[in-house]
């Protein structure tokens, strides 16, 4: 089969690899699409997370809709429509071919497009990490980044009752989509000019609760800075290294701030925030129809990565195609 396979940091092509091989408790699940995280950035641009390349075939791939091979001894059949939520070390969703255990796949219909029934894996972790807030009902809430995990937390914290929403994102198209999803205000503009917004509308308070949908040592310091004493920061995104860093402790203490971060969302029996994810995209509760803005070829999975680390054409979700 084929698989994209992270030779070095930062480089990426399409090798013949052998096929994997399928357990009892397991189901071999052919990709038919697979999308683009900016967690794969992290760890195939960055290194974050990982000892050495090569890395396997089709890691660190976690987003992908598939149809089932061979689902003997589990409770799938040929042809099912799947949407694949794999724990993190084990996905493969940038090849051909993947095993999977059935506990962590979710069947879903053909109603809705593949590009669309994509974004239910991201959409997931994000109604995951919102469940670990305190109560959003009456709250500030600022975002940063407005790429599809960002518009996701848009979507939910409207959806949760969050007073004032504000987004931050340098893209006019996605900026455009946020407001379209929920936020209050949205402000199209980078680093202390955004800072410097913030803090005029909340009448130099800050916001209760601050979520970091990049995951930067930038956005972590900016969250700590625009937050309001005694509020909430969410890291979502995931970290670039493994090294230490440096962050605004003195702030930190000095405001009482809580910092949260998220992680194992697929661990949890019965995926139900990945299968709540599914229903509101079948039902079009959240339109994600123009999420996905590029879908390439396997053989062009290089060009893909490139195009989301650079934030090129418009960019908010590329996928790549094995149908």
């Amino acid at each position: 089969m084929k698989a994209g396979i992270f030779t070095r940091q930062g480089v990426i092509d399409c090798y013949e690899v052998d096929m994997p091989e399928k357990k009892q408790s397991e189901v071999l699940i052919r990709t038919l699409r697979a999308s683009i995280c900016g967690s794969d950035l992290h760890v195939g641009y960055c290194g974050w997370g990982v000892d050495d390349f090569p890395l396997p075939p089709g890691f660190p791939g976690h987003e992908s809709v598939c149809e089932v091979v061979d689902g003997e001894g589990t409770n799938y059949v040929e042809n099912q429509l799947v949407l694949a939520v794999p724990i993190i070390p084990d996905a493969r969703s940038f090849s051909e071919y993947q095993v999977i255990p059935e506990s962590q796949l979710i069947k879903i219909g053909d109603s809705i497009s593949m590009n669309e029934m994509l974004m239910a894996q991201q959409l997931g972790t994000v109604i995951f990490a919102l469940r670990k807030l305190p109560d959003l009902s009456g709250q500030s809430v600022v975002i940063i980044g407005q790429g599809s995990a960002g518009l996701f937390h848009t979507f939910m914290c409207k959806r949760l009752n969050a007073d004032k929403i504000i987004s931050i994102d340098p893209i006019a198209l996605r900026c455009k989509i946020s407001k379209e999803l929920g936020a209050d205000i949205v402000i199209n503009s980078k680093e202390e000019y955004a800072n410097k917004e913030i803090m005029e509308i909340t009448q130099g308070l800050g916001s209760d609760i601050v979520i970091d949908a990049v995951g930067s040592v930038d956005t972590l310091n900016r969250s700590i800075q625009i937050a309001k004493p005694d509020g909430n920061i969410l890291l979502f995104g995931l970290p670039t290294t493994e090294t230490r860093v440096s962050f605004d402790w003195s702030t930190m203490f000095k405001k009482s701030l809580s910092i949260k971060a998220i992680h194992g969302s697929q661990h949890e029996k019965g995926l139900p925030d990945f299968k709540l994810a599914c229903d509101l995209i079948e039902s079009k509760e959240i339109d994600v129809s123009n999420f996905v803005t590029h879908v390439f070829e396997l053989e062009d999975i290089q060009k893909a990565f490139d195009l989301v680390e650079n934030k090129q054409d418009g960019v908010i979700k590329a996928a790549i195609r094995f149908d």
